[in-house]
Parts: C-alpha cells; sequence; structure tokens
C-alpha cells in the first residue's frame, strides 16, 4: 500500500524559505536604489543653489562696484561699465596702489570681477550693460545639464548647458 503525505508536509515546502529571501533581496535592492537616486537629486539641486547663490553674490558685488565708483552729482559717469564682457581669460588689472583715473578703475574692477566670476562658478562670465539709467548685470555659468541658454547672450548656443542670473539696477 501506497502512502500518501499531507500537502503541507516538508517535501512540498522545499525551497519556500529561498524564494522568499530572494524576494525580500529583490525588495530592499529595489528600495535601497530608489534611496541612492535621491540623494543624487538631493546632491545635485544642493550644488545648484550653491551657484546660484555664488551668481547673487557676484551680481551684487559688482552692483556694488558700480556705486561705490559713480558721482551721484555727476550723471556723465553713469554709464561708464557699459559693455562689459568677461570671459575666461580676465583682462589684465591695472596698478592703482597709488590711486586710479576713472578708466582705471573701470579696467581694475573689470578684471577682479572677471576672476571672481572663474574662480567660484564652473566656466563662469558676466556681462554689464547701461540704457536709459538702468544697468543690467547677467551672471552666466555652465550648470552641466541641457538647459534653455541665455537670451542675452548671444555667443552661446541655445543647446548649451549657460545658466543665467540677471541683476538690475536702477541709477
Amino acid at each position: 500500500m501506497e502512502t500518501i503525505l499531507p500537502s503541507n508536509s516538508r517535501g512540498s515546502q522545499r525551497g519556500s524559505a529561498m524564494m522568499e529571501t530572494v524576494v525580500s533581496l529583490f525588495i530592499l535592492a529595489v528600495g535601497l536604489l530608489g534611496t541612492l537616486a535621491m540623494q543624487a537629486r538631493g546632491v545635485n539641486s544642493n550644488q545648484r543653489a550653491n551657484f546660484v547663490t555664488e551668481a547673487n553674490i557676484l551680481a551684487a558685488d559688482m552692483v556694488d562696484r558700480i556705486l561705490a565708483y559713480n558721482n551721484i552729482d555727476t550723471v556723465s559717469d553713469d554709464g561708464d561699465f557699459d559693455g562689459i564682457v568677461t570671459s575666461a581669460n580676465a583682462p589684465d588689472q591695472p596698478d592703482c596702489s597709488a590711486g586710479c583715473s576713472s578708466v582705471e578703475q573701470v579696467a581694475y574692477d573689470t578684471a577682479q570681477w572677471s576672476a571672481m566670476l572663474t574662480d567660484h562658478l564652473p566656466a563662469g562670465s558676466g556681462t554689464v550693460s547701461f540704457e536709459d539709467g538702468m544697468y543690467t548685470i547677467e551672471v552666466m555659468w555652465d550648470a552641466g545639464v541641457p538647459s534653455p541658454g541665455c537670451e542675452s547672450w548671444n555667443a552661446i548656443p541655445a543647446e548649451n548647458s549657460i545658466v543665467c542670473y540677471t541683476y538690475e539696477l536702477r541709477l
């Protein structure tokens, strides 16, 4: 006579512990990958926020330089910073240890600002324009990800990863 084992016998349960372990390891792996992705996004967001803060500080620095330069009683000096375009090659900085002329002061401020842009931002550059009593200071940097580009910065194609920060100052 043949013996029939009940369905909950040990023989029918073989390998179930291993399958439970594999499924739980898969769920753990998916959870860890999700946590890693959130961590990476957090680091990227923090870096972007840092660059925006640096751009704000650098734009405000140029505003302070313009305000310190301009004489409130003279309107002929209002547009002296117009047309500044920095690049990776900082202009020569004049020696102003014994004082500067107005042209030398603008060159000095431009050289210092250009050096700070390249030191604090990846591929950092900036422009200053003056129109109708208002300065527009634009700080640009490479964000490392596709970006719409800067509308007023025609030298850079829109498909690049350049990000802009614009600061306006009305005199």
